[in-house]
């Protein structure tokens, strides 16, 4: 189990490698990694989430209570971060808060979701990827809404002009856009793109936004995103990987979703922080050494962590 988690994890290291030799021999530069950064927010990123939601079933398969236990346990995380974070200048407060918070769903999760549903039933199986499917594009437009106001608010700070400030940013952020049509499109026609030249041209372009992600976190890496701030990036860690996971558990459990419903948001909750943190961090004014190290970080203590959670979810449904 633990050999096919590394083997699902390894690619994103060599791709978080390759960035950082590309930085080393001079291939890629600060200017030219600043443009990546801009295509990947404002293009890549968002294509990508208008095909991923086109794909889905969303009348099918929609389930209120599973996107309110996301909800529920990414406020309640947010909220405890904020309070932890309290003392922190407000570039490495809102990174911190995205590496404590932000998932990566389709990037982990996904992968993740194929490996346990292998291990289960067949009828358990199918929910679990049929739930996360639908789970998986509102939890994005959630996590970019928190990401916006991770980066923002510190900055403006909790007052009523803070909070205005913050919320027509979100309202123009291009991804959580993007995830709005490409649910509309899903609820509407799923499958609508499939088979047509403009879906296999969104495809194609959606093809770009990991690897792009990858090799910009590579090339952000740095000790100085370590050096000093051991405890922040451990503490973040744990709350990614444990206590966000395990509230989730707890408000699935609470809301009565189906057990194989609450496993799909638990592995959601679950993954390491979200590649596209790094890039966000570089446009919204965060710490980009902070938040490189922390997708770094949890990406490599997920190997272990997600293999304990799918040992606790599969012991949770079938005892």
């Amino acid at each position: 189990m633990l050999l096919r988690i590394v083997a699902v994890l390894g690619p994103i290291f060599i791709l978080i490698a390759a960035g950082r030799i590309l930085r080393r021999f001079g291939v890629l530069s600060e200017a030219g990694a600043a443009d990546l950064a801009k295509v990947l927010y404002w293009f890549a990123l968002p294509v990508q989430l208008v095909v991923l939601g086109a794909s889905v079933d969303v009348a099918a398969s929609a389930d209120p209570r599973l996107v309110l236990a996301v909800l529920l346990a990414y406020a309640a995380s947010f909220a405890l971060g904020w309070w932890l974070s309290s003392g922190m200048d407000p570039a490495a407060r809102g990174s911190a808060l995205g590496v404590a918070v932000r998932a990566n769903g389709a990037f982990v999760a996904l992968p993740m979701v194929e490996l346990a549903a292998t291990q289960l039933p067949a009828a358990d199986g199918a929910m679990l990827r049929a739930a996360f499917a639908v789970l998986l594009a509102p939890s994005v437009i959630i996590f970019n809404i928190g990401a916006v106001l991770a980066f923002r608010l510190p900055h403006h700070g909790v007052t009523r002009a803070g909070l205005a400030h913050a919320v027509d940013e979100v309202w123009r952020n291009p991804l959580i856009i993007a995830c709005i049509a490409g649910l509309a499109i899903g609820a509407w026609r799923p499958g609508v793109l499939d088979g047509t030249m403009l879906g296999a041209g969104l495809k194609l372009a959606a093809g770009a936004a990991i690897p792009l992600a990858l090799l910009l976190a590579g090339f952000g890496l740095s000790g100085d995103g370590l050096r000093g701030r051991g405890g922040v990036i451990a503490a973040a860690t744990l709350g990614k990987l444990v206590v966000v996971p395990a509230l989730t558990w707890l408000a699935g459990w609470w809301l009565g979703c189906p057990p194989a419903a609450v496993a799909a948001a638990v592995f959601l909750m679950a993954a390491p922080t979200a590649m596209a943190s790094v890039p966000m961090a570089r446009l919204l004014g965060g710490d980009v050494a902070l938040a490189t190290a922390g997708v770094t970080v949890t990406t490599v203590a997920a190997v272990i962590s997600l293999a304990g959670w799918l040992v606790v979810m599969g012991w949770w449904m079938h005892g």
